[in-house]
């Protein structure tokens, strides 16, 4: 996603949570900036966020925080993210008698639920 993408959903999100129809998002916007952004709206904020992006952020990730322009940087590099190098099944090596497991969790941007705690194809029984 381009940069005004993401600042046009998150103006979205920013809408709802804080009820600011008229907030315009800057990339040099910081939590001072906005009216009632206290440590309860910010994590909604934050859940909000990661549930429309479909991604999910570390604490310390958010910690590091400092403005919208990071928020946006953020979720760009969470969209990005490759994980075609990784396998997403286990290998198995006859001759050596080793199993590989992929590193979990696994989470390519295209599953349908990124909390899905299986890949496709994968049976819990």
């Amino acid at each position: 996603m381009t940069e005004a993408e993401i600042l046009s959903k998150l103006t979205d999100i920013f809408h709802d949570v804080f009820e600011l129809p008229s907030i315009v998002l800057s990339p040099e916007m910081t939590a001072q900036d906005v009216p009632g952004w206290d440590s309860v709206s910010h994590i909604t904020m934050v859940v909000e966020t990661e549930q429309s992006f479909g991604v999910k952020f570390h604490t310390t990730e958010i910690e590091a925080l400092k403005n919208v322009g990071d928020l946006v940087r953020l979720i760009q590099d969470e969209d990005q993210q490759i994980v075609t190098e990784m396998p997403l099944f286990p290998t198995i090596d006859v001759a050596r008698g080793t199993v590989s497991l992929p590193p979990w969790p696994v989470r390519p941007s295209s599953w349908s639920t990124p909390r899905s705690p299986c890949p496709p194809g994968y049976l819990v029984r």
